[in-house]
């Protein structure tokens, strides 16, 4: 059985990494700095967040996320990201200074 990752992208990136993913056989959704309701709704089923510095990635978008492994944020830094309520899910935490 083949299992799908879907990453949800939530800022703006160049569209030379939504490519990449796609490539890699990732199912992409793409939507730039949905305020937290969206997050919220959207985050279901996804593997993988990329975010940068927008949008926040509360303690409620991490315990709507029914299936997140990982949050990548795109750039240094993680003061946008509920690192305690990821920890506790047991959901890694990254940043450009972590690769």
């Amino acid at each position: 059985m083949i299992h799908l990752v879907k990453v949800l992208v939530a800022s703006r990136i160049h569209e030379d990494g939504i490519k990449l993913l796609k490539s890699s056989g990732v199912e992409v959704t793409y939507i730039e700095e949905p305020p937290e309701n969206e997050l919220v709704n959207l985050i279901k089923g996804h593997h993988g967040l990329i975010v940068r510095s927008k949008p926040v990635v509360t303690r409620r978008v991490i315990e709507a996320a029914d299936q997140l492994l990982v949050i990548a944020r795109a750039g240094v830094g993680v003061d946008n990201i509920d690192v305690e309520a990821a920890r506790e899910r047991g959901i890694e935490v990254f940043d450009n200074t972590s690769l």
